[in-house]
């Protein structure tokens, strides 16, 4: 029950509509090594346009449609309680643009699980004694007991992991500028979960930081992702996503952090195709997991 808490405290209009905050939260610091002080590099001669960069950014994505992971995750977030921190282990399911299923578990016990289909996402919290299902469209606003938004959607974790597709400028004209200190494009897109910023590499135009915005263009979250792990795949273009995926409130009442160790298209035989197809499947899930309490509208109860 204490991930429901996690990232409440951005109401609806802070993050517009599918955008709330994101599942999980921050891909805390803890994976992350020693700091550098970064040297500003001076801006290129010539800028790629927006179509440019998202049409990279596509490309990568095309190659990243099936892709199964595993690793360490750790949450960290405050409440009337006081501070909080969880670890455990975690498997990531992709299956873009939409089906994603992200399993948190400790000692063989599951106690978080995420996903999305198509058109619904369901969010599976047992941390504490009842088990509580929330679910409903990818377009739904949901909000707590205190009237706060509850803001796991698995949409907005594709967009904070830089998985998510650029549907759309947000500047008319598809502006994109410089960050010198980061050395990196910076272009404002409206992405799957909602309006967001996303900083590419200059050299390898692969998404190295994405900012949620609000309807007032406020960030209200921001993700760092770091060194590139290669998709272990037999034959096929070259993939790679993430080793290490930062997330943040921007109020710092949250974070998550995930740290891959492998990824591969399950295709490849090292994962069951089977199990990989029912982590989609809700009700498989909701057998498998049956919730005490149920808030939202799942799939399948007629709305």
């Amino acid at each position: 029950m204490v991930l429901r808490r996690l990232w409440a405290g951005i109401g609806s209009e802070e993050m517009g509509v599918a955008a709330l905050a994101v599942i999980a939260v921050v891909l805390v610091a803890v994976l992350s090594g020693c700091r550098v002080d970064r040297v500003p590099r001076d801006a290129p001669t010539e800028s790629p346009t927006f179509e440019e960069l998202a049409g990279h950014h596509h490309e990568r994505l095309n190659r990243l449609e099936t892709v199964y992971g595993s690793g360490i995750i750790e949450l960290r977030w405050r409440d009337e309680d006081g501070r909080h921190y969880e670890q455990g282990n975690m498997e990531l399911w992709l299956g873009l643009p939409r089906r994603v299923a992200l399993r948190v578990f400790k000692a063989g016990r599951d106690f978080l699980w995420i996903g999305s289909d198509d058109s619904h996402f369901w969010i599976f919290d047992m941390t504490g004694d009842e088990t509580i299902l929330t679910a409903d469209r990818h377009d739904t606003v949901l909000l707590d007991d205190e009237g706060e938004v509850l803001s796991l959607q698995p949409l907005v974790l594709l967009d904070a992991a830089g998985l998510g597709r650029l549907d759309e400028p947000l500047d008319p004209d598809g502006a994109v500028e410089y960050d010198a200190d980061r050395g990196a494009w910076v272009a404002e897109a409206r992405g799957r979960g909602g309006p967001i910023r996303v900083y590419f590499d200059v050299e390898t135009l692969e998404p190295v930081r994405v900012e949620a915005l609000n309807s007032r263009g406020e960030m209200v979250l921001h993700s760092r992702l770091a060194d590139p792990l290669y998709v272990e795949r037999r034959a096929g273009p070259e993939a790679r996503i993430p080793r290490r995926i930062h997330i943040e409130m921007a109020d710092g009442g949250g974070r998550i952090s995930l740290g891959f160790d492998r990824a591969y298209p399950p295709s490849d035989g090292k994962v069951d195709d089977m199990f990989t197809e029912r982590v989609f499947d809700f009700e498989a899930l909701h057998r498998r997991m049956p919730p005490d309490v149920v808030e939202g509208h799942p799939p399948g109860d007629g709305s």
